[in-house]
């Protein structure tokens, strides 16, 4: 998961271990694997008719990209697709919870 940045640009240390970012990653690898389960059964994801096309697009909204950098080789990091992506925070943490 790339650095937290500020508007200039610059790193921000959010104080998360990278034991953190591991189960931050692995929640988002399960949320987004089940979302690509296409008919019902175990893991599938099963919406409300109520939800609105905005909480889809968050699920959604980022995407796991490999990158080279130098001293670690090739690293894992999440990139944004989009600006808002708090339904999936959230679904990554209530699958935390359970």
């Amino acid at each position: 998961m790339g650095a937290t940045r500020d508007p200039g640009g610059a790193p921000i240390d959010s104080g998360m271990t990278d034991q953190h970012r591991g189960q931050l990653n692995t929640g988002k690898d399960i949320i987004l694997s089940r979302l690509r389960i296409a008919s019902p059964g175990p893991g599938f994801v099963q919406l409300p008719d109520w939800v609105d096309e905005e909480y889809p697009a968050q699920l959604t909204a980022e995407k796991a990209i490999r990158r080279y950098l130098k001293g670690r080789g090739t690293v894992r990091e999440w990139v944004k697709l989009r600006e808002r992506n708090e339904a999936l925070d959230l679904e990554v943490y209530a699958l935390a919870a359970l």
